[in-house]
């Protein structure tokens, strides 16, 4: 489009990412390119099963944006990558959204995702990563566990913590942002929609909230049709998952996010 500035909707994984990618698209500002940017490839979206990976540090790929274009990203922060976000020239104004969750949750809808979605057996890998779930444990609680044991790691996490205090990022709690969207099917525009609204330099008195929510609403690429998913580990956590992030390590994770252990 010809709008003087380029998105990039940035998140951790299971964190949202496609929930802010969803509400961009549906502000039509901007071309959804349906290209999703990691931190050392780009891949495209439209056919996932037979995605071809192109070799890319995240600096380069977002570099290749211009204006009038958005793109979904899982990107940790590095000095490079966020000096690029801060150029200005007259191809390229980029306007950053970073998205987070409680670690907690990020496990729970990873579970929930790869063993049951069907949109998961679309992913590239989806079909072999959702067999090995559902063959190879019986139940969730073991299912939960083995992933818990995979992602509790602070490499999953604490990368992308910078973009939290960084001048050229917009970062949004999930849990503030899902609130607000089912607010909004009353007709209520809260302040979390309506800063990230002012920061895309759009009016937020042209958004009709009701139709935000019909339209974004498990409306994205990735969304579970989970009506509570706001502190829903506790109802799936039993004693052995709590054990197993019962650290100093995922302690820290949690305190740098905001949550409480």
């Amino acid at each position: 489009s010809s709008v003087d500035s380029c998105v990039v909707a940035n998140g951790i994984p299971k964190s949202g990412t496609y929930l802010i990618h969803k509400i961009i698209e549906w502000l039509a500002r901007w071309k959804n390119l349906n290209i999703h940017i990691s931190a050392t490839h780009w891949d495209d979206v439209k056919d996932a099963k037979n995605q071809k990976i192109n070799i890319c540090p995240s600096a380069l790929s977002v570099k290749k944006l211009r204006n009038g274009q958005f793109v979904a990203a899982h990107l940790p922060f590095n000095k490079r990558l966020e000096k690029v976000m801060k150029i200005v020239n007259s191809n390229r104004r980029i306007k950053h959204v970073f998205i987070y969750r409680d670690p907690r949750d990020t496990f729970v809808s990873y579970m929930n995702f790869v063993t049951y979605s069907d949109k998961y057996f679309d992913e590239r890998g989806g079909k072999r990563d959702q067999q090995f779930l559902q063959t190879n444990f019986s139940n969730d609680d073991d299912r939960l566990a083995y992933v818990i044991d995979r992602r509790k790691k602070s490499r999953y996490f604490l990368p992308y913590a910078p973009w939290l205090n960084s001048s050229f990022c917009h970062p949004v709690k999930f849990e503030d942002l899902f609130v607000e969207i089912n607010k909004a099917a009353s007709g209520t525009l809260g302040p979390i929609l309506s800063n990230l609204i002012k920061y895309l330099e759009i009016d937020p008195d042209s958004i009709d909230p009701v139709n935000l929510y019909h339209s974004v609403y498990n409306k994205g690429r990735t969304a579970s049709k989970e009506k509570n998913k706001i502190g829903q580990y506790k109802n799936y956590f039993k004693e052995k998952h709590y054990a197993l992030i019962d650290n100093s390590e995922f302690k820290e994770i949690l305190q740098i996010f905001g949550y409480q252990h």
